[in-house]
């Protein structure tokens, strides 16, 4: 067995779905998912939290919490450290490796056919952040707002005074693996005059991210999705004891974000729309109906005005 280990190499060559064979874990398919049963020999589950996307390469279960990629499976599944699971997938799959120090000239081309020059917009993919903010969470307008100490400790809001959101209350954003790929900064009031009232960092895609979906997934399954527009009425159903809610962070839905609602609920799945009542938000209900309803049960809900968030 070899010493040397190549992440990169092990992770562009073995999928999710070779790891799953290899342990002989049968799971169901649904577009670009497989779920079914956590196959960790730890979790007894009885419920289907497992789920791995076979475009991503990456896993999650929804109900022990446990997510990354083949990598973090098989150190999972063994029982070892990173380096000793990549060692194990190098000789199951035969991967041979080059050290860095060592020449190049005869290696062979990592894959049989590259990758396509051209990556279509709702491919995109937001990595994850190799950071996180130092953020204040007695800040004074996040009680303006409502919020109890406890929703803010939940969600991680806070006061940055510093880096890509300095000045505003920045709201950490994970994907569907729990995975923290963002933040988003909300200037705390009204912004000066050419600030907008919320900033997203350059090269973020918010259109393949389902706000709050990681924390909800199992949960959603089972008692059904209530989809809003905007990260406080998250917080406020939340604090009020609704848990089963997800943010489209902002008044459009895009085909991804679609597809992980209709691929996490399943084909008995239920959506509530609950949008804002203004233009924006009646456009955005009639986009959501149209495009949600040949995979889901879908209605809309208003609140009384007084009673919004």
């Amino acid at each position: 067995m070899p010493e040397w280990v190549s992440f990169d190499e092990i992770k562009s060559k073995v999928s999710i779905e070779d790891i799953l064979n290899h342990y002989g874990v049968k799971l169901r398919q649904r577009r670009n998912e497989l779920t079914g049963l956590c196959p960790f020999p730890e979790h007894d589950d009885t419920r289907a939290s497992f789920s791995a996307n076979t475009v991503k390469n990456v896993f999650q279960c929804f109900s022990c919490k446990k997510s990354g990629n083949v990598l973090d499976l098989v150190a999972y599944m063994e029982g070892v450290e990173i380096r000793e699971a990549g060692l194990l997938l190098q000789e199951w799959f035969q991967i041979d490796v080059t050290k860095p120090f060592e020449t190049t000239t005869d290696r062979p081309q990592r894959r049989e056919q590259p990758r396509e020059s051209v990556i279509p917009p709702e491919d995109l993919e937001n990595l994850p952040l190799s950071f996180t903010l130092q953020l204040d969470e007695t800040h004074l307008y996040l009680a303006q707002r409502g919020l109890k100490p406890e929703t803010i400790a939940e969600f991680g809001l806070g006061f940055s005074s510093r880096g890509v959101m300095k000045d505003r209350i920045a709201i950490p954003i994970h994907d569907e693996y729990g995975q923290l790929v963002a933040y988003s900064g909300r200037w705390p009031g009204e912004p000066p005059q050419g600030e907008p009232k919320y900033k997203l960092p350059e090269g973020f895609h918010k259109s393949q991210v389902l706000y709050n979906l990681h924390r909800v997934g199992e949960l959603a399954r089972e008692e059904g999705l209530i989809l809003t527009e905007g990260f406080f009425t998250v917080f406020h159903l939340w604090q009020a004891g609704i848990a089963n809610v997800a943010s489209l962070m902002g008044s459009s839905i895009s085909e991804h974000q679609v597809e992980l609602i209709t691929e996490n609920l399943g084909p008995d799945g239920r959506v509530q729309l609950l949008m804002d009542e203004d233009d924006a938000g009646d456009e955005c209900r009639g986009d959501c109906l149209e495009k949600l309803s040949p995979d889901v049960w879908v209605k809309s809900i208003r609140l009384p005005e007084d009673e919004y968030f």
